[in-house]
C-alpha cells in the first residue's frame, strides 16, 4: 500500500501563527484587548521589541522553516535543534537534539514544532523548563504531549515565563477545569494555527500532482510504503 501525506500543506499559515504568537506576548496584546472590551484608555510603556531576540526552534521541518523564514525580517538570531544537528534553510545555526539542555538558557523564545513520537513525549519537561530564562516565551504549535503540562503549570505558578502561547494540548478540547485557562500569561487557542483560506487548495494540488505522478509511474511526493498494520 502506498501512502502519502500532506507534509508542508499547512506550514505557511502555521509560520504566520508563530510570528503572531511571539508578537502578541511581546506587545501585551491580551491586556490591550481587555482594555478595549472595558472601554478603558491606558497606554502601556513596557512593550518589547522582537528585534535582536534569540529564538530557538525545536525541530527544523517545514513548519519551523516557514516560521524562521518569516522571522528573518525582524533581525532575530534564529537557531534550531534537530536529531543530527544538520543545517537547515533559514536557520543561522542548528544543534543536535542531545545538546538542547546545554544551550536552552540562551534563548528569549522557544518554539516547538516537533512531531509526536516516542522520543519527543514530554520533551519540554521540568528539567528543561528550569534551565530556560525566567522571562522566556514558549510557543507550541506541534503537539500537546511535547510539553509536560504539569511541569508547565508548576513553572507558571512561579511566574517563570514572559508568556506561553499554546495551540495544542495533551487532551483536546482542553477541559474547562484545566488550570491553564486561569493564567494571564497563557494565550490559548483551539488548535487553530493550521487554518487558512488556502489550505484546501494546497491539499488538492498535492493530491492531483501525486495522481499525475502515479499515472506516469513516477515516485510520489511524501511517499511511505506500508506493508502491514495500517
Amino acid at each position: 500500500i502506498i501512502v502519502t501525506n500532506n507534509q508542508g500543506g499547512y506550514s505557511k499559515p502555521m509560520g504566520e501563527w508563530i510570528v503572531l504568537s511571539i508578537l502578541e506576548i511581546l506587545k501585551h496584546k491580551k491586556a490591550i484587548y481587555k482594555n478595549q472590551e472595558n472601554r478603558k484608555w491606558k497606554m502601556f510603556k513596557n512593550l518589547l521589541e522582537l528585534v535582536d531576540k534569540k529564538i530557538l526552534f525545536l525541530g527544523t521541518g517545514t513548519i519551523a522553516k516557514e516560521g524562521a523564514k518569516r522571522l528573518q525580517g525582524f533581525e532575530c538570531e534564529i537557531h534550531g535543534v534537530n536529531t543530527s544537528g544538520h543545517d537547515a534553510e533559514y536557520f543561522h545555526q542548528v544543534f543536535p537534539t542531545n545538546q538542547v539542555e546545554n544551550i536552552i538558557s540562551k534563548y528569549d523564545v522557544v518554539v516547538s514544532t516537533l512531531p509526536k513520537i516516542e522520543a519527543t513525549y514530554h520533551f519540554i519537561d521540568q528539567q528543561l523548563i528550569d534551565q530556560m530564562k525566567n522571562d522566556v516565551i514558549i510557543v507550541n504549535v506541534s503537539r500537546g504531549e511535547i510539553i509536560d503540562e504539569k511541569a508547565l503549570i508548576n513553572a507558571l505558578e512561579k511566574e517563570k515565563f514572559l508568556g506561553v502561547s499554546l495551540d495544542v494540548f495533551a487532551e483536546e478540547p482542553l477541559d474547562q477545569s484545566s488550570e491553564l485557562w486561569g493564567f494571564e500569561r497563557v494565550y490559548i487557542s483551539s488548535h487553530n494555527s493550521w487554518i487558512s483560506e488556502k489550505r484546501n487548495e494546497r491539499r488538492l494540488k498535492t493530491i492531483l500532482k501525486n495522481m499525475k505522478l502515479y499515472s506516469e509511474n513516477k515516485p510520489l511526493m511524501n511517499q511511505k510504503k506500508v506493508t502491514k498494520g495500517y
